[in-house]
This record gives structure tokens, C-alpha cells and sequence, in this order.
């Protein structure tokens, strides 16, 4: 399940150069177990290495642990070929 208070974007000049978003997934095991899974993120390529990406993981991050995640996945998609 997608979570609004978890998506940004970054900007710059107020251009949007960058975005991630946030959903829930559940761990399956001996005790399933909500978890955060982020992404997808992604900055436009002129801004990376530039500290964009950084601020777009951190700050979020800041506030997932603010409304109780522990625990955070990064989603990264397959390509098929």
C-alpha cells in the first residue's frame, strides 16, 4: 500500500529533479512483520552526484522511523529481457 506522508519530490530552482516514494509490504516468516519498502527513486542524471539523492533518502527516512517504521527495503524492479 502506497503511503502519502512518504512521497517526495526534490527540487531545484523549482524544477523537480527528483522523487521517491514509499509503500508497505509484509515479510512472511515465523512472526510476519510490516515493513517499508522504498522506491521507486530516482534523480534526473545532470543532479546526480551533486548531494540531490542523498537528501531525497535521508529526509524521508527520518520520517518513516517518526511514524514507527524500523525497518525500510529498497525495491528494485527486474528487466525482463
Amino acid at each position: 500500500m502506497f503511503i502519502k506522508e512518504l512521497l517526495y519530490v526534490i527540487t531545484d530552482n523549482e524544477e523537480i529533479v527528483g522523487h521517491v516514494i514509499h509503500s508497505k509490504a509484509l515479510v512472511k516468516g515465523e512472526s510476519d512483520k510490516e515493513v517499508l519498502c522504498m522506491g521507486p527513486f530516482s534523480i534526473i542524471p545532470e543532479y546526480q552526484k551533486r548531494g540531490f539523492g542523498e537528501k531525497l533518502l535521508k529526509y524521508p527516512l527520518s520520517k518513516a522511523l517518526e511514524l514507527g517504521y524500523g525497518h525500510c527495503h529498497l525495491w528494485k524492479p527486474t528487466i525482463l529481457q
